[in-house]
């Protein structure tokens, strides 16, 4: 190590100050005590506020090069001082392979619902970041308690998720069987969820007639579920739904999530791209064969993301697979691939392959935000709706093997038959779906809510 590498240079004495506290703080800094340090020549300590390296160790003695020379020490003088603490070590900060590694372990040693709370977590604190009253009855001590875990994994790993990853180990197995949350949930639905709005202690006295019954018809043999585990039950389903059921649309709608009503005309969204994307399936009206034996295989399902702003196509994937958690992520992962670069806000209907543990685990850990459109409203679906009717007209609809015919059953016969009329290999069809039509033609296109230019011009 050169003296250059030794020495520290700061800006003025609080940017000195600030650096003093945090070099000291054992879980965080790099100083470590007598059993890191390394004697070794060229090694560094600190003594008193000054950092040292070995110059060389002896049998007897010890020598440290420090700003004003070498100085001598007896060995037994050395481990009084470190047993004192006045002699510390320097830990070397990790490399950035050894911190991913370390993120990774982390990450896989999580259970599902280590992952889960750790979602939910994430998104009460950003909103709470934003201004946001959380929905959930949580103290705020607990939200600033997260906050701190968070921006202490961030300064560790880079990585500030990972601090709301709850390690504690214990005996997560719920105390009551699917049956018998079933049946909570049943009284939940006919006696809470009405415009009867009876509350919570009378919902739970029709719990107790019916968990007597059901214990007596040998459904069920857990014991009664006390108070306060239904009203957490209760807690779980509050929101839009459920108010929309007590009350009525009036009183629910205030719950009512931020609407994105994008139609082929509508003006930009958002203000520059990736910032809002959309995400969504549909399975297309092609027959696609084998490869190798020319078998059919059935219609594929292509899963979309465009930009908001610019309409661009940023990535399709295509599997013979109903849509999943891992379409939604390979989907993310081609986007990175193509780009560079990850979404902030993702809009996504409310499809169960949405709301994955796994696909919220990695929004978290790249903090995007995940917006779902309100439900059961077509008109509020997003431009990919319309995109997979285009890709039809423009492309698919002009391809051998094609399904128009089958919207008129009568009319099929085997000679016009898409099963028997199928040329198209998945990998052939892919490149001509994807780079030609996705990421070529339809980028260059002009595009009739763009203002005269293409996708890939705005």
């Amino acid at each position: 190590m050169t003296e250059q590498e030794q020495v520290h240079i700061f800006r003025d004495q609080s940017t000195y100050s600030s650096y003093s506290i945090v070099f000291n703080l054992s879980a965080i800094n790099r100083i470590n005590s007598l059993t890191n340090i390394d004697e070794k020549s060229g090694s560094t300590v600190i003594w008193d506020g000054k950092v040292f390296s070995v110059a060389t160790k002896g049998e007897k003695n010890i020598y440290l090069r420090g700003e004003e020379g070498v100085v001598s020490l007896t060995l037994s003088e050395f481990d009084t001082l470190i047993r004192l603490g006045q002699i510390k070590g320097i830990l070397q900060e990790k490399p950035e392979s050894d911190q991913k590694e370390e993120i990774s372990k982390i990450f896989l040693q999580a259970s599902p619902n280590a992952l889960e709370l750790a979602n939910r977590r994430y998104s009460i604190l950003q909103a709470y970041l934003k201004g946001e009253l959380p929905e959930e009855n949580i103290p705020i001590r607990t939200i600033r308690f997260w906050k701190s875990k968070y921006n202490q994994a961030d300064s560790i790993y880079g990585c500030g998720f990972i601090g709301l990853i709850d390690k504690r180990k214990g005996n997560s197995t719920s105390r009551y069987s699917d049956k018998a949350w079933e049946i909570i949930d049943k009284v939940i639905e006919d006696n809470y969820e009405n415009f009867k709005q009876k509350n919570g202690s009378a919902v739970y006295n029709i719990l107790k007639t019916v968990w007597v019954q059901q214990q007596l018809s040998g459904t069920i043999i857990e014991d009664l579920p006390c108070q306060k585990t239904f009203y957490l039950r209760l807690k779980k389903y509050a929101g839009y739904k459920q108010i929309k059921k007590r009350q009525g649309t009036r009183a629910a709608y205030k719950k009512l999530p931020p609407r994105w009503l994008l139609e082929i005309t509508t003006p930009r969204h958002g203000d520059r791209p990736f910032e809002i994307v959309h995400i969504d399936h549909t399975q297309l009206d092609i027959e696609i064969i084998c490869s190798r034996t020319g078998k059919n295989l059935g219609r594929p399902w292509v899963t979309a993301m465009i930009d908001g702003y610019s309409r661009r196509i940023l990535a399709v994937y295509i599997t013979f697979d109903p849509p999943s958690y891992r379409s939604c992520m390979m989907v993310l992962r081609i986007c990175v691939k193509r780009f560079g670069r990850f979404p902030e806000t993702i809009i996504v209907d409310n499809g169960k392959e949405f709301k994955s543990i796994y696909f919220d685990t990695l929004l978290a850990r790249f903090e995007t935000t995940k917006m779902h459109r309100p439900p059961d409203m077509p008109r509020f679906s997003s431009i990919v709706e319309r995109w997979f009717s285009t890709n039809n007209t423009q492309f698919i609809n002009n391809l051998r093997g094609n399904t128009q015919i089958t919207k008129y059953v009568r009319l099929v016969k085997k000679e016009n038959n898409p099963k028997n009329l199928a040329v198209w290999t998945l990998d052939v069809f892919y490149d001509y779906f994807a780079n030609g039509y996705c990421y070529g033609f339809y980028d260059q296109k002009e595009h009739p809510a763009l203002e005269g230019l293409s996708c890939y011009a705005a």
